[in-house]
């Protein structure tokens, strides 16, 4: 449950739909809450974070949290945080994130025996009759065990969207 990329993806509305970097999304094993009171909606969810399906190879889990504001029909605006928490190297191998066109996973030596990756995002989107102006802001922080190298890296990404339909099958 991590940012709002999902909520306008409508894959099976449009064949030419394509992911965007910041539609960050898995399957995982877990556990959310979620609800709204007055113009905010939330959710908050504990899952494995390793991709193994059905199994859980470390005791550390992972930690979503997402608000959302929605103060006039025409303004959305969320923010969104995420930790994968240690995920086994060796075991699980890989996040259940997928970000960019694939799954986070290990970049250091085989001596690393987790690493965890920290996300941050901020969504607005300004709608109007017929369109709508859609900014994301984000940026996910990699770091693990190697004893061997500082592997820590830093990833920003944002992107702007505007659309407009002229026609109910037509937009720029």
């Amino acid at each position: 449950p991590f940012g709002e990329e999902y909520e306008y993806r409508y894959v099976m509305e449009n064949p030419l739909i394509s992911r965007a970097l910041q539609d960050i999304m898995g399957m995982d094993e877990g556990i959310s809450v979620y609800g709204e009171t007055g113009d905010f909606r939330y959710v908050f969810a504990v899952q494995n974070g390793g991709a193994p399906m059905l199994r859980d190879l470390s005791t550390d889990k992972s930690l979503t949290f997402r608000v959302g504001y929605e103060p006039a029909n025409w303004l959305k605006l969320v923010g969104s945080v995420h930790s994968t928490g240690n995920v086994s190297s060796g075991g699980d191998r890989m996040s259940a994130i997928w970000f960019g066109g694939g799954l986070f996973q290990s970049i250091g030596s085989d001596a690393a025996r987790f690493f965890e990756i920290d996300l941050g995002q901020l969504d607005a989107t300004f709608s109007w009759d017929g369109g709508w102006f859609r900014s994301t802001v984000g940026r996910a922080d990699y770091d693990d065990t190697d004893p061997f190298a500082d592997n820590r890296r830093a990833m920003d990404y944002y992107s702007f969207e505007a659309v407009h339909y002229l026609s109910p099958k037509l937009n720029a």
